[in-house]
């Protein structure tokens, strides 16, 4: 990601849905939030090699609270590396994606924050060389006080057929699960 401002943010994000309509934009977001969140957790992982999982995870949290995405809270958190179990459950406060879908699209009846599930999903992906997915259950923009995420393992989600977060074809998703330890 780079830092903008979230107007410019929100003005680029009804364009694109304006242009090339609402499943195609999440779509896109949701790729560009999964590259994003998987080079970065390539760098996080290269910058500290000794470092456990669990600790290189809750970098991303925190780096993207810094780029003025969202306010991470963490409800529940289990990882067990060595079990390959993986569960985690968080509020997003102060969404971007959120704020700016309600400032020019109004009340939705889907959640709407795709850049930053594509971005959980490709960060904890590429950090544990297994495909990871987030589903956000609850969005500012369907009228709740927060966003909320689960991120689990894909093999545990019922339904990804609908999901628009797994690039596993994808050339990048090779390359991290075979550059990443």
């Amino acid at each position: 990601y780079m830092l903008m401002q979230g107007a410019a943010f929100g003005e680029i994000r009804r364009d694109l849905i304006r242009e090339v309509g609402l499943e195609k934009a999440r779509g896109i977001y949701t790729s560009s939030g999964w590259h994003a969140g998987a080079r970065l957790a390539e760098q996080v992982a290269g910058q500290w090699p000794e470092g456990d999982h669990g600790s290189l995870f809750s970098a991303g949290p925190r780096l993207h609270m810094l780029e003025g995405m969202v306010n991470v809270e963490p409800i529940r958190f289990e990882m067990d590396s060595s079990a390959g179990s993986f569960y985690t459950e968080m509020f997003w406060h102060n969404s971007l994606e959120a704020q700016e879908h309600l400032a020019h699209h109004g009340t939705s009846s889907e959640c709407v924050c795709w850049m930053q599930t594509g971005f959980a999903s490709g960060y904890a992906s590429a950090l544990l060389g297994r495909m990871v997915v987030f589903r956000e259950t609850e969005c500012r923009a369907t009228g709740h006080s927060a966003c909320r995420i689960i991120g689990k393992p894909a093999e545990q989600w019922v339904d990804l057929d609908n999901d628009q977060s797994d690039p596993q074809g994808d050339a990048f998703f090779s390359h991290i699960f075979h550059g990443m330890p």
